[in-house]
């Protein structure tokens, strides 16, 4: 499984789980080509990787490298050798551990990262980092056997009941009436925080003309986020709802509906965090102290 495609990044990184080769794709309408640095062009232009241990320990890292000079606008790259699988040295002891037994595969997480240069300002703001990003989490690619295969999805269902959950240190701050941004922390924890994925919702809102309680649309900068031991993220999220007044009431923003501001319709901004194993909480967005008049 993946952790996501980097918040709809224009260029991104794909990982083929039958043959372990990664794939660019670029989305954009410009070349890329490698970064220029202090001394000279990237000579290790392609994606990097990292492999880790659900507890955090890095098992090795390393370089897929790209053949060609360039890549071409609106295509897909496919790296010529596979992302090395390092499971085979036996790092399943958090798995016996939690008492799953020694039969079963690693599961191991995978960070990718690629940096390139595009030459000219790019047509989106978002583009403007020079990387793209992506995580995985995964077992063992190299069996063939095909009852094996299935198993590993209940694998992860194994894992995932076992494994202790994932108490993020998450804060969240309003930076007008329509943008927010939370800053998560994996301090407290010995393991990888998967998937975790924050969701910008009403809170205090019942009603059934509404159902669903989710603000839409929303755009996130990074959703379905990894976070090993001791790693943090900063996430900016946005969002419009026209349906919807705002103002601040005792430090909360207050949601009114605009048909019915003077009844009892009313909600605050809540943010939910969750995950594949991360502890399920709600974060209460409070006004900003001076951006929101």
């Amino acid at each position: 499984a993946r952790s996501g495609l980097a918040g709809g990044s224009p260029v991104r990184l794909v990982l083929n789980l039958q043959d372990f080769r990664l794939h660019i794709v670029n989305t954009l309408s410009l070349t890329l080509s490698p970064l220029v640095n202090e001394v000279g062009i990237d000579e290790d232009w392609g994606v990097k990787w990292s492999s880790y241990t659900l507890d955090g320990s890095l098992m090795g890292s390393g370089v897929v490298r790209l053949k060609s000079s360039t890549i071409r606008g609106n295509s897909v790259s496919r790296l010529d050798h596979p992302l090395p699988w390092l499971g085979n040295i036996k790092t399943s002891n958090m798995i016996m551990g939690l008492g799953i037994g020694d039969e079963l595969p690693d599961v191991l997480v995978y960070k990718l990262e690629f940096s390139y240069n595009y030459g000219v300002t790019p047509p989106v703001t978002w583009c403007d980092t020079n990387k793209a990003t992506n995580t995985y989490f995964l077992t063992n690619p190299t069996i063939n056997n095909y009852n094996f295969r299935q198993s590993r999805f209940s694998l992860f269902g194994a894992v995932r009941t076992l494994m202790p959950k994932v108490d993020l240190d998450v804060e969240c701050r309003a930076l007008d009436y329509d943008n927010f941004e939370c800053n998560l922390r994996n301090v407290e924890s010995n393991y990888a925080a998967i998937m975790t994925t924050l969701t910008l919702t009403r809170g205090g809102l019942v009603e059934a003309r509404w159902g669903d309680n989710r603000i839409l649309p929303t755009f996130y900068s990074e959703n379905y986020i990894t976070l090993l031991p001791g790693e943090t993220s900063r996430v900016g999220i946005s969002a419009k709802n026209l349906d919807f007044s705002r103002t601040c009431d005792e430090s909360r923003i207050v949601m009114l509906d605009r048909e019915r501001r003077n009844s009892s319709a009313r909600a605050t901004i809540v943010i939910s965090v969750d995950g594949w194993n991360v502890k399920t909480k709600q974060i209460q967005v409070e006004c900003a102290p001076t951006s929101i008049v």
